[in-house]
């Protein structure tokens, strides 16, 4: 079982993509491959809003990024896998 406590048992991926024991390092590699995106489009002339929060009807929805250009916005939602992990299913 895993030694955070966590009711799963202790494999890789649970480490890498779940336990409650590595989630501070995950959210620094998520937040750092984000403001690298961030930083590639500012340099390409974007307007980049970080962590906007949005009202919808069926809820709040807070993308990581939104970049602007040319009257057209990109919505980016940025996601770190691991290799265990298949691609199709984690988007």
């Amino acid at each position: 079982m895993c030694r955070a406590g966590y009711n799963r048992k202790e494999t890789l991926n649970h480490v890498s993509q779940g336990c409650p024991r590595t989630y501070e390092r995950r959210m620094a590699c998520h937040n750092a491959v984000s403001k690298y995106i961030k930083r590639g489009l500012e340099k390409r002339s974007y307007i980049v809003f970080e962590k906007p929060a949005y009202k919808t009807s069926t809820g709040k929805r807070k993308p990581d990024l939104v970049a602007i250009s040319n009257d057209v916005a990109f919505v980016i939602d940025s996601q770190v896998v691991r290799e265990s992990v298949d691609l199709k299913r984690s988007n």
